[in-house]
């Protein structure tokens, strides 16, 4: 699990540059090591594994391979950055279900999953705590979730955009750059999709949201019947709306999927409840 290691984004987009700028060289562990963490750093010292697990991570999450010693990026995509490139290894293998990361998504489902209440500020201590009695389905016994693994996810969880820190340093889910990366998956050759049509679309493309795989197996007594968006995809979506990504057709008298716990603004156009019947997708 690479959360709950010293690897961070930043390491590993460093990595990704690194083959990327010199792929016609030969690389091995050692010569990647000696580049990524040189001897000579402050504070370095013969237990220091940055560059070591950061390799590891990397090759978890399908970003290089290791043949005979000699490592190489998995992916020969050029058109794509380094943070595209990142980005889709996590909502590829990490996102899509719990094999390599068995907390990422279950987590952050069970975080939606309490409302306003996924983002109190709690001790981590508290908030593995809490996670593992409340979802022991999904808690480990080996090798269970814990504060440290909680300060891997909490980094992460940015990164991978599935939210925000408010000025109190309050961990705020909001999956607003995740719908977003995935609406043409969602939307598919379709430009408007009924509101119970793209709430299902949006589970199938990530299983840690509403009505997901991960979200339902995590969150069992969660009541999806009621058709009511969790707090935090309802506040991306109508983000998404107000950023003119898709456009939320939500009449008066409409009994659609609740957003209503977002407060949304009445535009006097087409988001005039908070209940949809609609999405139109405006790229």
């Amino acid at each position: 699990m690479f959360t709950d290691g010293p690897v961070t984004p930043a390491r590993l987009e460093c990595l990704i540059d690194l083959l990327r700028e010199h792929s016609r060289r030969e690389w091995n562990r050692a010569s990647v090591t000696a580049v990524l963490q040189p001897q000579g750093l402050p504070d370095l010292s013969p237990t220091s594994q940055q560059a070591g697990e950061t390799l590891t991570a990397a090759v978890d999450l399908g970003l290089i391979t290791q043949d005979g010693g000699q490592i190489k990026l998995a992916s020969a995509e050029r058109e794509a950055t380094t943070r595209e490139l990142l980005l889709g290894c996590l909502e590829n293998r990490v996102l899509a279900s719990t094999n390599i990361e068995p907390y990422y998504a279950p987590f952050y489902s069970y975080l939606t999953s309490l409302g306003r209440n996924g983002a109190e500020k709690k001790d981590r201590v508290t908030w593995a705590n809490d996670f593992n009695r409340d979802c022991p389905q999904m808690a480990g016994t080996q090798n269970p979730f814990n504060a440290v693994k909680h300060v891997g996810l909490e980094r992460w969880y940015v990164y991978s955009g599935h939210g925000w820190f408010d000025p109190e340093g309050v961990f705020q889910p909001n999956p607003y750059w995740r719908v977003l990366r995935q609406l043409p998956r969602i939307f598919g050759k379709e430009t408007k999709l009924p509101g119970d049509d793209f709430i299902m679309k949006i589970a199938d493309c990530c299983p840690e949201l509403d009505h997901g795989a991960i979200f339902r197996r995590t969150c069992p007594t969660y009541n999806l019947e009621a058709r009511v968006a969790t707090l935090a995809l309802s506040h991306a979506l109508v983000d998404l709306h107000l950023d003119e990504h898709i456009r939320l057709y939500c009449a008066p008298d409409s009994r659609g999927w609740s957003i209503e716990g977002s407060q949304p603004p009445n535009d006097g156009k087409t988001l005039r409840s908070g209940r949809i019947d609609y999405v139109e997708f405006c790229n």
